[in-house]
């Protein structure tokens, strides 16, 4: 088999479990999905699973990990308020799965995955501002990943989610305040917007 070839097929195979584990989370709900489902909705075996995902946690939080990106970008760099908008239309379009992601079992893992994304970001605006925060950089990752998710999720289950412009429009500075407020630094340690962007 040609490199090109084995890699589409293990492209192939890893997107079938992440279907698979998307699937029987809208059916079932997080805690009734275990590997020996997910394997079996994608119809592969066992070990093929754990050539992919380490366990039902590594699927858990590659599942996170495309959602996050957008957000942990906004809590490090300066970016547009629309340059959320993709993330926050998947969202509105996937509602149903979204609630499942309000779950504790997943929640948490969504906020450990989302902070561990955020965190590199801090150090860097940490030491670029000569800040020093109170509060260690992990647990100032935590926090805003907390307050991202959790805006997230209440206008999702608002009427205000009809909206998704004026939710970006309210999320990046809300992010960018926090970060501010934690790191003990300026606003301007996010650098000012590049030329032909104004500030949110």
């Amino acid at each position: 088999m040609t490199p090109l070839r084995a890699d589409r097929r293990t492209a192939k195979t890893r997107h079938a479990l992440m279907g698979a584990f998307l699937d029987l989370m809208l059916t079932d709900g997080i805690d009734a999905v275990t590997v020996d489902a997910v394997a079996a909705r994608a119809n592969v075996g066992r070990s093929t699973f754990y050539t992919h995902f380490k366990g039902r946690d590594g699927i858990i939080e590659e599942s996170l990990r495309f959602p996050s990106l957008p957000l942990a970008r906004a809590a490090t760099e300066w970016i547009e308020p629309r340059e959320l908008l993709p993330i926050v239309a998947h969202f509105q379009q996937q509602r149903a799965l979204a609630r499942q992601f309000a779950a504790p079992t997943l929640r948490k893992a969504w906020v450990r995955c989302l902070a561990g994304l955020i965190e590199p970001g801090l150090t860097a605006l940490a030491l670029r501002g000569a800040a020093q925060p109170g509060l260690s950089i992990p647990l100032i990752a935590t926090l805003v990943a907390e307050l991202q998710i959790g805006m997230l999720l209440q206008w999702l289950a608002s009427r205000e989610s009809s909206k998704p412009l004026a939710f970006a429009e309210a999320i990046v500075p809300a992010t960018r305040a926090a970060v501010v407020a934690l790191l003990g630094c300026d606003a301007g340690v996010f650098g000012p917007p590049t030329i032909g962007r104004a500030a949110p």
